[in-house]
């Protein structure tokens, strides 16, 4: 599921390499490698990506493909800063993609376009998060999309916070959705609200 946290996934990779001893699989270790974070209060960290895009259908909903295709350059520039038990994250990217794609809403006449692909703050404690910005999102199994919720393929602004341990706990979130025109012209506003209660029953099994 997307969002999960850094610590979160030290603590798995930590406790899967400790059930497996001496065979456990090399890619663990890898990955905890890459997911361990410096333990100072205050810190920051950047990241920069440089490639292309090659796509068959510009669109990303990959459910209603649509848009021509072509190979795009990409850029994009991670920046985080942790202080304390607050996190903030801005990813902007650099994507002539957008242009092609039939659900971008931005403008298409610009000679270079671009979107946060990530841009959000975080405030967490022991048994309370919050969250405030724009991620892609999944809430489904992993692997598997999750519910489509329009044919919006961005991240929208959302507040969301997280009650409990993952073990038990609720989550929440609430953002605005794109207004619609009834028939008589007014203008219709639109929220979505969602949440979650989910229960680790043990290793393998979920509610």
């Amino acid at each position: 599921m997307r969002p999960f946290r850094r610590i979160d996934a030290v603590e798995a990779l930590r406790a899967a390499i400790g059930e497996s001893g001496e065979g456990a699989d090399p890619t663990l270790g890898t990955l905890l490698s890459a997911f361990e974070d410096d333990s100072s209060t205050a810190r920051w960290r950047l990241d920069a990506n440089l490639g292309a895009q090659a796509y068959s259908n510009a669109r990303r909903d990959p459910l209603h493909p649509s848009g021509p295709d072509g190979v795009r350059p990409y850029v994009d520039l991670g920046l985080t800063g942790v202080f304390g038990n607050v996190v903030a994250v801005a990813r902007p990217s650099l994507e002539p993609r957008l242009t092609d794609d039939p659900a971008w809403p931005g403008r298409r006449n610009l000679d270079v376009t671009g979107r946060h692909a990530d841009a959000y703050i975080s405030a967490q404690f022991k048994w309370v998060r919050l969250f405030y910005g724009q991620m892609d999102m999944n809430w489904g199994p992993v692997g598997v999309p999750g519910i489509g919720l329009s044919n919006y393929g961005y991240p929208r602004l959302t507040v969301g916070f997280e009650l409990g341990r993952p073990s038990l706990g609720l989550r929440a979130l609430a953002a605005d959705l794109l207004d619609e025109t009834a028939a008589d012209g007014s203008v219709i506003h639109r929220y979505f609200f969602a949440h979650r209660l989910h229960v680790q029953v043990s290793k393998r099994l979920a509610l």
